[in-house]
């Protein structure tokens, strides 16, 4: 039996990528957090400075410090290279989790001798993860923070140069606040597992170097850092019932379609505990180390929200690995048992079925997702050699990326612009609240498409324009009303 599944393996692993890269525009649409994303990157991009006009804090126009730098300069570079349409800006972010996978593979078959079955749940307990798909579309920092931890860890155990690792975890430190108690650790382990003083002393260096020059960048001004990244922190702070938020919530809804994970982090932290009482400094215990810091961090002071849980999930199962090594001898005539098996392919189908499943709905809505279908109508409603200001709508963005008479704003960071600096102001919406101040859209997107859908939104769906409309701006009296709405 197990001959038979290096086979399955590679042959899901292809349809899985394949599938991925099909539907990478369509699944989802373009969301707030992803134009919030790229827009520094992209500005950047056109305009040589790092600022942002979607973000509400002071200082943000002329100098971007909301977010510690890595996503700003991963968009930064996908568009120096890439077009700028939805599939391309979110490619990168689709190239660096299929590096992921296979450093995954080769950790655990090449570092943890796992093979057969067992190797093949682990890799869709991995990629088929709720927290993973959703945020592999996204073009969040999530993705970035779990090829930049496999990047480390096949660095430092599957290399003989263990120093090199620094690099990873360095530019770990900044992709986002929750992951500074993570990667020292795994300096610390590469610093034990060092024997050259001079190789040592270049790991702490090349960890460091991205922090600090980040830092100068800011001028070392800890009251702009203040001022943006720690008030955005703010807003993501955890908050209630510590223990339901950090245990429950923090896998709801989306883990309701996986509900082991809510067992499994339990168990990953008992045996992460037990282990660094029994064994704190072997190699092993670098995981149950990151896994309780970070699992500790985020449970005081971290909001509990799924988009975060990616690197929390990979911690997850490599402590889970760990403890499977150490009684696989016991635990594998389980697996070759009838019922192990049956139990075996049944955890397969449901960790795969979601996945397919939500592709399908895609290729159902394969007009209603098209991107470039709205763009092509945004096009030939809007005056392209007109100064135009479009609202709310995320695709919007897009429009406005290859049109440079085209300026993009959230409702709620209109205090960055003013009505009268446009001919035209446009508000793209799904949202009725505001479509109530106007009379009749300027376009409603049901006439583009023809298929009939209930809502922009769906548990599985993910969304589509069908609910778009497009209203005129026809004065600054409505323009405050949009503004004071938020």
């Amino acid at each position: 039996m197990k001959s038979v599944f290096p086979k399955i393996t590679l042959v899901y692993l292809i349809t899985y990528l394949a599938l991925t890269v099909l539907t990478l525009a369509r699944i989802i649409i373009p969301w707030v957090d992803e134009v919030m994303n790229v827009e520094p990157g992209f500005n950047l991009y056109s305009f040589g400075s790092l600022t942002s006009n979607l973000f509400p804090f002071e200082g943000a126009q002329e100098k971007f410090l909301a977010y510690l730098p890595v996503t700003p300069l991963v968009h930064y570079l996908g568009l120096l290279i890439f077009p700028k349409t939805v599939f391309w800006v979110r490619f990168p972010i689709f190239l660096m989790f299929a590096i992921s996978i296979w450093l995954w593979f080769k950790l655990v078959k090449d570092e943890f001798k796992l093979e057969g079955a067992v190797l093949f749940l682990l890799i869709l307990l991995f990629i088929q993860d709720e927290s993973i798909l959703r945020q592999l579309r996204g073009t969040r920092v999530e993705i970035t923070e779990v090829f930049l931890l496999l990047s480390a860890l096949f660095l430092g155990l599957r290399t003989k140069k263990p120093v090199l690792s620094a690099i990873p975890l360095g530019l770990l430190l900044i992709t986002h606040p929750k992951v500074w108690f993570l990667a020292p650790i795994g300096l610390f382990f590469m610093v034990l597992k060092t024997r050259k003083i001079w190789e040592k002393q270049l790991g702490i260096l090349l960890f460091s170097l991205p922090m600090l020059l980040w830092l100068a960048f800011a001028d070392f001004n800890f009251e702009a850092i203040q001022t943006q990244l720690f008030a955005h922190g703010e807003e993501h702070l955890a908050q209630g019932n510590l223990f339901f938020g950090h245990f429950i919530e923090r896998f709801l809804p989306n883990y309701l379609a996986q509900p082991w994970m809510f067992v499994m982090h339990l168990a990953a932290i008992v045996f992460a505990s037990i282990r660094l009482v029994k064994k704190p400094f072997e190699k092993e215990s670098m995981f149950s180390w990151m896994l309780l810091v970070t699992s500790a961090f985020w449970f005081l002071k971290l909001a509990p929200f799924v988009r975060y849980n990616p690197i929390l999930i990979v911690l997850i199962l490599l402590v889970l690995i760990v403890e499977f090594n150490s009684n696989k001898e016991r635990i594998k005539g389980y697996f070759q048992s009838f019922f192990g098996v049956m139990v075996l392919a049944f955890w397969m189908f449901l960790l795969v079925t979601p996945f397919l499943y939500r592709n399908m709905v895609a290729f159902s809505q394969w007009k209603e997702r098209d991107s470039q279908l709205m763009l092509e109508y945004l096009e030939d409603e809007i005056n392209p050699n007109e100064k135009t200001l479009i609202l709310d709508g995320e695709i919007g963005f897009y429009a406005a990326m290859n049109n440079p008479n085209l300026d993009f704003r959230l409702l709620y960071t209109l205090n960055t612009t003013s009505f009268t600096d446009y001919d035209k102001v446009y508000l793209l919406t799904t949202r009725e609240e505001y479509s109530s101040l106007f009379i009749n859209p300027k376009t409603d997107f049901k006439d583009v498409f023809e298929a009939e859908f209930p809502s922009r939104r769906g548990i599985v769906a993910d969304g589509n324009f069908k609910g778009y409309k497009l209203f005129e701006v026809p004065n600054e009296e409505t323009y405050q009303k949009l503004r004071r709405g938020n």
